[in-house]
């Protein structure tokens, strides 16, 4: 049998509920205008999901694996599309999509982003050491396009240097499955909210190569902390144009009908939070040209929270590293389980 090599990280059959006889509307980051396209070209990568095998052949199991799960979350996104309605809390279909989303956040090129900032640092850095200077020159020019501040430039730092003992040279095996590792708490967190289906009086919601939107009200403590699903006042996901998953802290309307003026915002939180493109309907792509897209995606961001002080050097200097993520949501958010000993 042959092994497929091209892989989707956001399935096609999820894709194509967004278009029209396979086909979608993609707008990318750094190119210019909106190409229709088959759903097949559309976030997929060759050989994405290979691992190697010990006698030095290959394998595409987890591939295979994400195949199966995709095709029992896109039945349990269709009857909630046909029928107007979630599963009941405990189904089997509530955990296959809880699951679903939890492995669509881990299975991007964005996921392996996160966790490859100190290795880009070190090949950026070359022969040359690690230094406030470097990481400062790494920041504007490469990472974030723009001259950070202070505080960034040694939140960064802190976190580099965190996790300097781990940066050995990563295996394809590591790079491939490590950013699944944190599935099933993810899973967890996702079906402990509450539920609600949003359903769109005008079906114009789009999606893109990062589908999950983790959003809060803006506050001061965005310079300092990041969000994530524990502390999300909403995580969405958009089943289809006309459809709309928010799982929420606190109990909202298990379903509920809304308006143009919510399904523009949700549309621009999409755009701000993509990867590199966004995706709809061929015959509204007006809604992806009016979406503002920055040449360079949302970045890691990093910070010193204030009052921080370090008093167990063995532990502080975690927290520190941890308290300093911004921008980027992280997947669980800020770790407040953390004693206050080590934090003022």
């Amino acid at each position: 049998m042959n092994k497929p090599k091209r892989h989707h990280f956001v399935p096609r059959a999820y894709l194509a509920r967004f278009g029209r006889d396979d086909r979608v509307a993609v707008r990318w980051r750094d190119r210019h205008g909106i190409v229709v396209t088959k759903t097949q070209n559309v976030a997929v990568e060759s050989g994405f999901y290979t691992t190697d095998e010990p006698d030095g052949s290959f394998s595409v199991a987890l591939e295979y694996d994400l195949a199966d799960i995709d095709g029992k979350a896109n039945a349990a996104i269709n009857a909630i599309v046909s029928n107007n309605i979630l599963p009941e809390l405990d189904s089997a279909n509530r955990v296959t999509l809880a699951y679903y989303l939890a492995i669509q956040k881990l299975r991007t090129p964005e996921s392996r982003a996160f966790t490859s900032f100190p290795h880009e640092v070190l090949k950026y850095a070359g022969d040359r050491s690690v230094t406030s200077a470097l990481m400062a020159e790494y920041l504007e020019q490469v990472h974030l396009g723009f001259k950070p501040i202070p505080s960034e430039v040694a939140g960064a730092l802190t976190f580099f240097e965190v996790h300097s003992d781990l940066l050995t040279p990563a295996t394809r095996n590591e790079i491939v499955t490590i950013p699944f590792n944190s599935t099933q708490p993810v899973t967890e967190l996702l079906l402990n909210m509450h539920w609600s289906l949003e359903i769109a009086r005008k079906a114009r919601l789009i999606t893109s190569d990062t589908p999950m939107t983790i959003w809060h009200r803006p506050s001061r403590a965005d310079r300092y902390r990041g969000t994530g699903i524990v502390d999300a006042e909403e995580v969405r996901f958009p089943l289809s144009p006309g459809h709309l998953l928010v799982l929420t802290p606190e109990p909202r309307p298990a379903v509920e009908r809304v308006e143009p003026k919510r399904v523009r915002q949700c549309n621009l939180d999409q755009a701000a939070g993509c990867h590199r493109f966004i995706v709809g309907h061929p015959d509204r792509q007006r809604i992806l040209a009016e979406s503002p897209l920055a040449l360079k995606r949302p970045a890691i961001r990093f910070n010193e929270a204030p009052g921080f002080i370090e008093v167990q050097k063995v532990r502080s200097p975690l927290w520190k590293a941890a308290s300093c993520i911004l921008g980027y949501s992280d997947l669980l958010g800020t770790p407040e389980t953390l004693e206050n000993d080590d934090r003022k």
